[in-house]
C-alpha cells in the first residue's frame, strides 16, 4: 500500500490499516483507493451514475499535515481519514466542471488537487456553519485554487465538499 501511495504523490497521507480499512471493505457503500488512476475512475464513474459507491477513501492524513493545520486553525485532525462523497463530487461537477457558475473551469483531474491543498495551502480558515465545522483552503496550485471541506469529528474524517479556481489573486483573506 505505502508503494502504491507514494507512486501517486500522497506524501502528505498515511495507508488506511487494521480495523479502520475492515469497516470500509465490509461497507456496501465505501472503497478505499489508492492511486489517482483508480481515484479518477471512480469519480468518473460517479458522475456518469455508474457506482454504486457513495464514498471514496483514499489514505490518513499524516501528522505533519495535522500539526500544520492545528496551528493555524486549533483543529485536531490527527488520524482522519481523507474522503470523497459522491454527491459533493456532483455538485462539484455541475457547477464548477459544466461551468453552471461563471467561474474558471475546471477539468474533473483538477479534483486530486483537493489532496494537494491539505499540505501546500497559503490560507487556511476554520468555521462552524450548519452545525458543521468547515475548513476552506487556499493555495496556488496549477492556479488560484479554494477548496472547502467538511470535519466530521465524530467519524474522523476531513471530507471534500466542493473546489474552484478563482480569478482574483490572494490577499490577507481569501479569494
Amino acid at each position: 500500500m505505502k508503494q502504491r501511495i507514494k507512486e501517486s504523490g500522497y506524501k502528505n497521507l498515511k495507508p488506511i490499516k487494521g480495523k479502520i480499512l475492515e469497516n470500509i471493505k465490509q461497507s456496501k457503500n465505501s472503497i478505499y483507493l489508492t492511486n489517482e488512476k483508480d481515484i479518477l475512475f471512480e469519480i468518473n464513474n460517479m458522475i456518469g451514475g455508474l457506482s454504486m459507491n457513495t464514498n471514496i477513501y483514499i489514505g490518513i492524513i499524516n501528522d505533519c499535515c495535522a500539526l500544520k493545520i492545528y496551528n493555524d486553525t486549533g483543529l485536531i485532525v490527527k488520524d482522519f481519514r481523507i474522503c470523497y462523497n459522491k454527491s459533493d463530487i456532483i455538485h462539484w461537477y455541475n457547477r464548477h466542471v459544466l461551468n453552471k457558475s461563471n467561474m474558471t473551469p475546471m477539468k474533473v483531474d483538477d479534483i486530486l488537487k483537493f489532496i494537494d491543498l491539505l499540505s501546500n495551502y497559503s490560507k487556511i480558515e476554520a468555521r462552524i456553519d450548519n452545525s458543521a465545522f468547515k475548513i476552506i483552503f487556499s493555495g496556488e496550485i496549477g492556479g488560484i485554487l479554494t477548496s472547502i471541506s467538511i470535519i466530521s469529528a465524530g467519524k474522523n474524517r476531513i471530507s471534500f465538499k466542493t473546489m474552484y479556481y478563482s480569478k482574483k489573486p490572494l490577499k490577507d483573506g481569501f479569494c
